[in-house]
């Protein structure tokens, strides 16, 4: 009996020692509930049910308070949960969250956390490239009215080397130009696809720059078993965003007049100083005077900076080919072929003249 008991207790012993690794892993990622961190998942479930109710289990195994889910299997009608229109993404926001506003639209939806909005969204493969650019129009027009950082995450079927694709398509580039125009950096490094079927990377995380800081250990969970073809993506927020940062003063230089200037200079008078120091002033005051009669103060969009490329030429350019699509689009309907072709030209010239300043922005600040 002696023997039966110390078998046992050798068993014991042997089991723990199995667990305990497990079981301090799952205590090492609890340790970043009690500090100043939101951990979010990031998932496509491939509106599989087994999926769905694995990542319930998941958001407890890594402490998860935030959810960004593509194509769900259902959106849950309970608390905390929020879905698109078209019901092909969703979130999930633990009770402790501060929630301010929420909204959605056609393929994306979006929280206003504290300081920050987080947008989770999905576009299908299989919709044509202008129903594709009409999703990024809307999701853009929603993204600029937000006065807070944005954190822009899902599976955009999108495919670019700017995040790790070997060839960059249309849709890719799309959403590339609509991501620097918004100052928007990819958070992907290109190391682990996020969809092992194709080897791609089209579960993506975009962030604001003021938000390159904020987010911590971005990473593709390669071996966990989710019961979906696409892989998890799990990062940490850290909170305490400030919202007011220092105010940006400036001139935009691009609108500089050169008569205002000269005119200025030709009337002002020299200038005379009895010490360096009130002289150093009056200079610094004339320089600012010279400024303000030459140029306009440089203003920011909605509190969003725009990318440094990004001119008024190109805005009128882009309001013209989004123009020229959506009168292209109704014309279609009525199915008139020969009007159609003409407007589709006006169009495609449009976006060829609308791309090539872009390419030309972005080379004159290489330069």
């Amino acid at each position: 009996m002696s023997n039966l008991q110390e078998i046992s207790e050798r068993t014991k012993t042997q089991m723990t020692s199995i667990r305990t690794p497990q079981k301090n892993l799952r205590r090492s990622e609890r340790a970043l509930q009690s500090s100043p961190m939101i951990r979010i998942l990031q998932a496509n479930l491939h509106t599989a049910k087994e999926a769905q109710a694995l990542i319930t289990q998941s958001m407890v195994d890594y402490d998860v308070q935030l959810l960004i889910i593509s194509e769900p299997n259902s959106i849950p009608d309970g608390p905390g949960w929020i879905g698109s229109t078209d019901a092909r993404c969703s979130m999930y926001l633990a009770p402790n969250l501060d929630i301010f506003k929420t909204g959605k639209g056609h393929g994306f939806v979006w929280a206003d956390l504290k300081e920050i909005r987080i947008y989770s969204c999905y576009s299908s493969p299989n919709i044509t490239i202008d129903e594709f650019y009409t999703f990024l129009d809307t999701l853009e027009q929603s993204i600029r009215l937000s006065r807070n950082p944005i954190i822009l995450a899902g599976d955009f079927n999108s495919h670019s080397s700017a995040w790790g694709s070997h060839v960059t398509c249309p849709r890719g580039k799309a959403l590339l130009e609509m991501t620097e125009s918004l100052g928007l950096a990819i958070r992907n490094d290109g190391k682990i696809p996020t969809f092992p079927k194709s080897n791609s990377f089209i579960d993506l995380t975009f962030s604001s720059e003021r938000l390159i800081q904020k987010i911590i250990e971005w990473k593709v969970l390669e071996q966990e078993e989710n019961l979906s073809d696409h892989r998890y993506i799990i990062f940490n927020l850290s909170d305490g965003i400030e919202r007011e940062l220092k105010k940006k003063e400036g001139w935009c230089w691009r609108k500089l007049d050169l008569k205002k200037l000269e005119d200025f200079i030709s009337q002002t008078n020299e200038m005379k100083y009895d010490t360096l120091d009130n002289g150093a002033v009056d200079c610094a005051r004339l320089l600012e005077q010279a400024c303000d009669s030459c140029m306009p103060k440089r203003t920011y969009r909605h509190g969003k900076k725009p990318t440094h490329w990004w001119t008024s030429e190109i805005s009128t350019l882009r309001k013209e080919c989004l123009k020229a699509r959506r009168t292209l689009q109704r014309e279609r309907s009525k199915g008139d072929s020969d009007a159609c072709q003409q407007l589709k030209d006006t169009y495609n010239e449009a976006k060829k003249t609308k791309h090539t300043q872009h390419k030309i922005g972005r080379a004159s600040c290489r330069e």
